[in-house]
């Protein structure tokens, strides 16, 4: 802590009490007697371990990436803020928070400053938590916060074990070194995309907040790859069979049965079919309609029961069942597959390592939590129902999209189709 004119500044990690081999922020606080008392986030996120509380700066270990930068831009600020202060009190201006958070932002908007991308990364997934997602108008899921901090470890990654990336180095040539670096990882096409497109949202953000010029991610080349995926549907025999299954001696894959199918019957994501309350349920004359308010967009869905989903409340006393993690539910699906005798030969095909990589599982090997959804869209249509309807339920913006959505093959089109009146032998008779 330094002392300059009844003013000072001080540098400290946002856990408090500093627990060992935490992660944490570090934070500016300025103080002037009880009239000031100014507190911002600085984007530098460490591990507590890695922090002198006396001197309260980066401890000097070479083992400590980034050490050196973060400390100079410590003392640089420190230094700055306190000469300010001296010019203020040496032209008669009274100090107040005000002017200690228009001192902070002027040194950070000095070009001389250099601006860090994993510093602006740290503090954007700190900021995100408490945010609310323009997209949706809800607070931005843990799940999506996952997803920040797992594209900015392989961000780290590239940085540690191909070259220093910043700002201005996310250029043509950094995706495409980029795209190398998880080709040789073995990483899946979609995995790198994911990724991409996650960096894509840290760079609008950091162009918003004028932290950077550079627009080449911006551009057509800069895409995020994707391909189809393999995922499968059930079949409405295969999901017969698991209904059918005497469960009750193993009660986590009976109730994860049962959520499953519950997905599978109303087309909900596993973040909705997963947290139904008996509040949900509502009767419309002799109708049980299912009101939820879904998770990731927030869009209010009204789903007519299933006779299956009716009996599965039925046997919970009219309750949906509880609530089970979602990494058990795909762990305890799999098994349920197994027993129904879902296992007929199924080929994936991805894009591994840069090339195509086609292997064989049994189907039950395949089954997870989305693919409960994906059967209920696919069912659904295949049944005859329109898409209009099914698209209400899932959510899906555009007809062509839906029909990516779901897994229909062309002959089972053809088949649907010709169950319409126009390919009727009693239509041609009437047209003759």
């Amino acid at each position: 802590m330094i002392n300059q004119s009844a003013v000072t500044v001080q540098f400290r990690l946002n856990n408090g009490r500093q627990i060992s081999g935490k992660n944490a922020i570090i934070y500016i606080r300025v103080r002037q007697g009880r009239s000031v008392d100014f507190k911002n986030s600085l984007g530098w996120k460490i591990s507590s371990d890695h922090w002198n509380k006396i001197t309260q700066r980066v401890k000097n270990r070479s083992s400590i990436h980034d050490r050196d930068e973060i400390n100079n831009q410590l003392n640089e600020l420190q230094a700055y803020i306190l000469k300010e202060c001296s010019i203020l009190k040496s032209s008669g201006i009274a100090f107040s928070n005000e002017k200690a958070k228009s001192i902070f932002k002027s040194f950070f908007e000095s070009p001389q400053v250099p601006q860090d991308l994993f510093g602006f990364i740290d503090e954007f997934i700190h900021n995100a938590k408490n945010q609310i997602h323009h997209g949706t108008g809800k607070p931005v899921s843990s799940q999506t916060i996952r997803s920040y901090e797992t594209s900015k470890n392989f961000l780290k990654r590239f940085h540690n074990e191909v070259y220093k990336i910043n700002f201005e180095k996310i250029t043509l040539d950094f995706y495409y070194d980029f795209v190398e670096f998880g080709n040789k990882n073995d990483l899946s096409m979609n995995y790198i995309g994911k990724h991409i497109k996650t960096l894509k949202t840290f760079l609008n953000e950091a162009l918003e907040q004028n932290l950077t010029t550079n627009k080449q991610f911006q551009s057509s080349k800069f895409k995020v790859l994707k391909e189809e995926s393999d995922n499968i549907y059930l079949t409405l025999d295969e999901l017969n069979k698991i209904a059918s299954l005497n469960l009750t001696d193993k009660p986590n894959l009976d109730r994860a049965r049962d959520l499953f199918l519950i997905g599978s019957y109303t087309g909900l994501r596993v973040s909705d079919y997963n947290n139904l309350k008996k509040e949900n349920i509502s009767i419309h004359g002799e109708t049980l309609i299912l009101n939820v308010k879904t998770q990731k967009t927030g869009a209010v869905v009204k789903i007519p029961l299933h006779p299956i989903v009716s009996n599965i409340l039925q046997k919970y006393n009219g309750n949906p069942p509880k609530k089970m993690p979602e990494q058990h539910i795909n762990k305890f699906i799999k098994l349920v597959g197994e027993q129904a005798k879902i296992n007929a030969t199924e080929h994936v095909t991805q894009t591994i390592g840069g090339k195509e990589i086609t292997k064989a599982f049994k189907r039950y090997e395949l089954i997870k939590t989305h693919t409960a959804r994906r059967s209920f869209c696919t069912n659904a249509h295949l049944s005859g129902m329109q898409s209009i309807d099914i698209m209400a339920i899932s959510g899906h913006k555009t007809e062509s999209a839906f029909l990516k959505y779901i897994k229909v093959t062309k002959e089972q089109t053809a088949l649907r189709i010709a169950k319409h009146g126009f390919f009727s032998e009693q239509n041609f008779l009437k047209a003759v």
